[in-house]
């Protein structure tokens, strides 16, 4: 029903100058598409993408930030409101800072829970946030995040070769949302990330 796709090239030297690949994600699924750009990457955009079968009513793109002291690429978040069965709510799609030093997604962390906090409408988000479960972003995050995962969460990098959890299907409120499972998919041929599949109940 929804997707959220981290490191997507629009119309780029390394897919291709005329391939925008949300969009086409997009006509090959039958889906709807929200595209936002984090950086400009080789001739083209790289960024985030939201696939949604339900009707998106609203998109917004919101800019995470990078210390100055430390540099690397500036996130984005692709958010859009939906609406299923009459209900409606938010979901996002970002990838967090990849650098070994954590304090850009410190940073990045604190931002999202701003910008969570200002939501009026309950909120999934999915994606790469490059940390581990017991990491200091994550710890931030659990302020206005409930984990999918219960107990441990499962490996999710490299897909070849699991070892490390960075990658997580979050929601902001466990009074509309009730996960009814939470898995990966064994799957290597398109990403290096083993991709996570939740099933979500509306309350």
């Amino acid at each position: 029903d929804l997707v959220a796709l981290q490191e997507v090239d629009v119309k780029t030297g390394r897919s291709g100058v005329t391939v925008d690949q949300a969009k086409e994600l997009a006509r090959l699924t039958g889906m709807k598409v929200f595209f936002t750009k984090a950086i400009d990457f080789d001739g083209g955009q790289f960024g985030d993408a939201v696939l949604s079968r339900f009707p998106i009513i609203d998109s917004i793109r919101y800019q995470l930030r990078v210390r100055a002291d430390i540099g690397g690429e500036t996130p984005s978040v692709a958010m859009v409101t939906v609406e299923h069965k009459g209900y409606k709510f938010q979901f996002a799609s970002t990838h967090l800072d990849h650098l070994a030093n954590e304090n850009n997604r410190v940073l990045q962390a604190e931002e999202l829970v701003k910008i969570i906090k200002g939501l009026k409408l309950p909120l999934i988000i999915a994606g790469d946030l490059n940390a581990a479960p017991n990491s200091n972003p994550l710890t931030i995050l659990k302020q206005t995040l409930n984990w999918g995962c219960k107990g441990s969460c499962p490996l999710t990098f490299s897909a070849q070769n699991p070892k490390s959890t960075i990658d997580y299907i979050l929601v902001s409120s466990m009074e509309k949302f009730s996960f009814q499972s939470y898995n990966i998919l064994n799957e290597s041929y398109v990403s290096d990330h083993l991709p996570v599949i939740a099933e979500i109940e509306l309350k």
